[in-house]
């Protein structure tokens, strides 16, 4: 078993929901905004420390090792018309993976209408940890790792 598992997401998110939880995903993700005064009633938040957000977690790991964006594109007349997440979060460990990024990672589900592959979780080292693809579908986090036929529904580790 490894150590350390990496996190890779790339996460479209619907725009109004995007736009209902901007200063959220702009404060979690991007480091832009002051701390909100309301944080969504979801699982990751009930243990969510400001000051462990990923800004901060990794602000002495070399640049480009890790990425955290929340981005939003507008169209010339200055709507939005696309709105996602991206991540890579390398050094944890598996019991922060459960605990922590995948509660996110189903937070961040419940925003988006994708379909299909949105991550994946792997470990940094060759052991022989089979790697845990991450799966959407109608707005609920679903995790699948090959050597298992059923996807295992991330909402009964939550509930």
């Amino acid at each position: 078993m490894s150590a350390h598992y990496n996190l890779l997401l790339s996460l479209p998110l619907e725009i109004s929901l995007a736009a209902d939880n901007f200063s959220v995903l702009d404060f979690v993700f991007n480091n832009n905004s002051s701390e909100p005064t309301d944080f969504p009633n979801h699982p990751f938040f009930e243990n969510f420390n400001p000051i462990d957000r990923f800004h901060n977690s990794y602000k002495d790991f070399v640049s480009g090792a890790w990425k955290s964006d929340f981005w939003i594109q507008k169209d010339p007349s200055g709507n939005v018309c696309n709105a996602g997440i991206n991540l890579c979060l390398p050094g944890n460990k598996l019991e922060g993976v459960w605990q922590d990024t995948l509660p996110l990672v189903h937070w961040l589900a419940s925003m988006s209408s994708a379909k299909g592959a949105i991550g994946i979780v792997v470990a940094e080292d060759f052991s022989d940890d089979e790697p845990m693809v991450l799966i959407l579908c109608d707005r609920k986090l679903f995790i699948s790792a090959s050597k298992h036929e059923e996807l295992y529904n991330f909402d009964d580790a939550l509930f």
